[in-house]
C-alpha cells in the first residue's frame, strides 16, 4: 500500500489551488485550517478529485466538509487507502 504524505498533498493543492512559494510541508501547516491557507471548499473538492484520480480512493462532499486541515486529510486519506489494501 502506498500512503499519500504531507509532502504529497501540499503538491496536489498546490496543482489545484495555484502555487503557494510560502506553503511548505511542516507540522505547523498541516495543523493550519484552511481557510487561514487560503484554501476554499473549491479548493479542496478539486484536491479530493486529484487524490481520487491519484491514489483511487474517494472523498465525498460530507467528509471534506468535516476535514479542517492537511493533517485530516492526510489521515482521511490514508485510513481509505488501509481500507482498500488485500489483506496479507
Amino acid at each position: 500500500m502506498v500512503d499519500i504524505t504531507l509532502e504529497d498533498l501540499v503538491e496536489i493543492m498546490r496543482k489545484c489551488a495555484g502555487e503557494d512559494e510560502n506553503l511548505i510541508a511542516n507540522d505547523a501547516v498541516a495543523t493550519t485550517d484552511f481557510d487561514e491557507l487560503g484554501y476554499d471548499s473549491l479548493a479542496l473538492m478539486a484536491a479530493s478529485a486529484e487524490v481520487e484520480k491519484s491514489y483511487g480512493v474517494a472523498v465525498d462532499e460530507g467528509e471534506l466538509a468535516e476535514i479542517r486541515n492537511l493533517a485530516s486529510f492526510v489521515e482521511l486519506v490514508n485510513k481509505k487507502l488501509a481500507l482498500r489494501a488485500p489483506a496479507s
